[in-house]
């Protein structure tokens, strides 16, 4: 399919690998041509005028969507998935390489290609700082989506926490590297400093993403019993979001392998964190994941 519009010329941006090129704009009609890499993954978000609607179209490749659940919508050549503002958000995984055409009844490539590239260039900077920080922060991101999965969360806060999950500690980026990478424990002033990374991180992305996500991200080190950092937030003065990503955040640095610390077993990670529930981390939401975690088969008791 050739559109040409000879009124505006060509915009494109990159995020997370995958292309988002605007092939054509008016005030009642844009048309988006996507590239995704396999394995990559995004949230749709519905439109949110009762009057606007939302088109995708696959042209070739594969897609999954809501890709987490058991038995996720697969879309593939010809096939289209039609957004409304009654439509929930959705997280879709491309399968294989795959070719999408959005179109939509209303503009807003423009401020979405603003934001894109902001974020993208916060997690190049990440990514130049420290690759397994960065690496943290997509599985934290990936773990934190199965979770609201689990207490089927899946309206705006589900956007909110897909961006926040993956952007939860990009504060490091200000951390000096010789702490950061320090090949063993911390000192108490070492500490100290890392503890600034929330509200670096929250400085970072505040004016990018929505006050909620910002605030998970601020939030994702307090503690139920007020123990926590930055502010010592306790109980339900903490964000919902923020607890949920604090779970994820836990669970990956328990069962992955440090320069001065060996990962556990999924098991005993699972034990930990249930010595500090309903103290450090929400009850609810660690039984959130261990389900998660039986149905993807890799925790058999608990």
């Amino acid at each position: 399919m050739e559109i040409k519009n000879n009124n505006i010329l060509p915009k494109k941006t990159i995020f997370n690998g995958n292309s988002f090129e605007l092939l054509y704009s008016n005030p009642n009609l844009e048309i988006i041509k996507g590239n995704l890499k396999a394995n990559t993954f995004d949230i749709i978000k519905p439109v949110y005028k009762s009057e606007s609607v939302k088109n995708i179209f696959i042209l070739t490749g594969k897609i999954a969507v809501d890709y987490y659940q058991e038995k996720p919508l697969i879309l593939s050549n010809n096939d289209t998935l039609t957004l409304t503002n009654k439509s929930n958000n959705h997280l879709f995984k491309a399968i294989e390489d795959t070719v999408i055409l959005v179109i939509c009844n209303y503009q807003g490539f423009n401020q979405k290609m603003d934001q894109l590239e902001q974020l993208s260039n916060i997690l190049t900077k990440l990514h130049q700082k420290d690759v397994k920080t960065k690496e943290h922060c997509l599985r934290v991101q990936q773990l934190t989506m199965k979770i609201a999965d689990e207490l089927n969360i899946h309206n705006n806060l589900l956007s909110d926490l897909f961006y926040a999950a993956c952007f939860h500690d990009v504060g490091k980026i200000a951390i000096p590297t010789e702490i950061l990478l320090k090949p063993g424990p911390l000192n108490d002033q070492e500490k100290e400093i890392i503890k600034k990374h929330p509200q670096i991180s929250y400085q970072m992305i505040k004016d990018i993403l929505s006050n909620e996500a910002s605030q998970m991200v601020f939030q994702h080190h307090e503690r139920i019993d007020g123990s926590g950092y930055p502010q010592g937030l306790a109980g339900d003065k903490i964000n919902l979001g923020a607890k949920i990503i604090a779970v994820a955040d836990a669970y990956d640095a328990l069962v992955t392998s440090r320069p001065y610390c060996g990962s556990m077993e999924v098991n005993e990670a699972i034990t930990i964190l249930k010595q500090f529930e309903s103290t450090h981390y929400d009850k609810q939401i660690i039984n959130a994941l261990i389900s998660r975690l039986k149905k993807d088969n890799l925790l058999t008791s608990k």
